[in-house]
């Protein structure tokens, strides 16, 4: 069993330590994990609240990436309907290469309903436009150069100037449905989920991978694997 962890930054305003000292906290966290054998440290993305003080993980991952050598680096998740995918493939491409290769990157729809009114979206529209980014983010930062017209996103003969440093980043989804498991492996991404706010009981995690897995192997693809043979992370 292979273990990670996610820090969600949320920060306090009223009480003594400041939103800088919060984030030099969570870069030492990171080498402490990379120091006890974690094997990936996540970020995760949240804005306007206090719940989560990280509106973009790349940053802060980054100044971790330069101060560690092992640990894998990622957003827990970045919430693609916020954000334009060429900036979200050039951000993680960036930090990619900064690191040398350590990315594994977490993608979702988001669900805070003061978020989507922050940034003026519909959630009635965040599965499409997760969607169409998630397509577009593929195929960006696989380093293609594309030409769409869709609903929510419009390139015209885009490629980004800069590319990962490995061949095929990981891609994982968060889901907080069950039900998604299966199609998230049909898809071949690899899974987040919180078995709290996904499931009744912790003994039906199980179940859940199952799920996951059955859908991966009627894609064709293999049990989802880090690059480097590790074994993948379940975000918990």
């Amino acid at each position: 069993m292979k273990l990670s962890v996610i820090s969600v930054a949320d920060h306090y305003p009223d009480g003594a330590r400041q939103v800088g000292a919060l984030y030099r906290e969570i870069i030492d966290q990171a080498l402490l994990a990379e120091e006890l054998g974690y094997e990936c440290f996540f970020v995760a993305e949240h804005h306007f609240h206090h719940y989560g003080a990280v509106p973009n993980p790349a940053v802060l991952l980054a100044a971790i990436a330069e101060r560690t050598r092992r640990i894998r680096l990622g957003p827990a998740v970045t919430i693609l309907p916020f954000r334009d995918p060429r900036t979200v493939a050039e951000d993680y491409a960036l930090l990619d290469q900064i690191s040398r290769g350590r990315l594994v990157l977490g993608v979702g729809s988001g669900y805070l309903k003061h978020e989507f009114a922050g940034f003026g979206r519909d959630p009635m529209e965040k599965r499409q436009r997760f969607d169409e980014a998630l397509a577009l983010l593929k195929r960006l930062i696989g380093g293609e150069r594309v030409k769409f017209a869709g609903r929510f996103n419009t390139l015209d003969d885009v490629a980004t100037n800069v590319t990962p440093a490995q061949r095929d980043v990981p891609i994982y989804i968060a889901a907080l449905a069950k039900e998604a498991a299966y199609h998230i492996g049909r898809q071949g991404y690899g899974l987040f989920t919180i078995p709290y706010g996904t499931l009744e009981h912790f003994d039906e995690v199980g179940a859940l991978h199952a799920s996951f897995e059955r859908g991966r192997k009627e894609a064709g693809a293999a049990a989802m694997q880090l690059p480097r043979g590790r074994k993948s992370p379940l975000l918990s």
